[in-house]
């Protein structure tokens, strides 16, 4: 079989074919790219959040609280939380909350002592 290269038909052919393999590594190009682009965006965000949360310090909005008033109340033998909350705290609020901020007010972990002197909001 001999080739006519006069022949219109397997030019084109030839052409067409020769196109489709350039237009497949143009894609392979454009979606390695692509893929480039999309990794390096989300380098640069996640570094960007990072730079964020490393600046803040969480001082962003100064609220002015009302200044509490405090009862400075001494441990005696056989008080709990629950009781001096119950006791000394605002009888409006709930006794959970109370001692949860006596827990903090006083930097409380575990239990307290007699003769031990904590501060109780009233």
């Amino acid at each position: 079989m001999t080739i006519d290269y006069n022949d219109h038909e397997h030019v084109k052919a030839r052409l067409r074919k020769r196109r489709r393999r350039l237009s497949a590594v143009r894609r392979n190009r454009m979606l390695k790219k692509s893929r480039i682009a999309i990794i390096t965006g989300i380098i640069c965000t996640a570094m960007m959040l990072a730079g964020c949360y490393a600046a803040y310090d969480g001082d962003v909005i100064d609220i002015e609280t009302p200044e509490t008033e405090y009862k400075i109340v001494t441990v005696r033998s056989g008080d709990t939380l629950w009781g001096i909350a119950s006791t000394y705290a605002d009888p409006s609020k709930d006794v959970r909350n109370s001692v949860k901020e006596i827990r903090t007010l006083n930097g409380l972990d575990a239990d307290i002592y007699p003769g031990q002197i904590i501060k109780v909001p009233v």
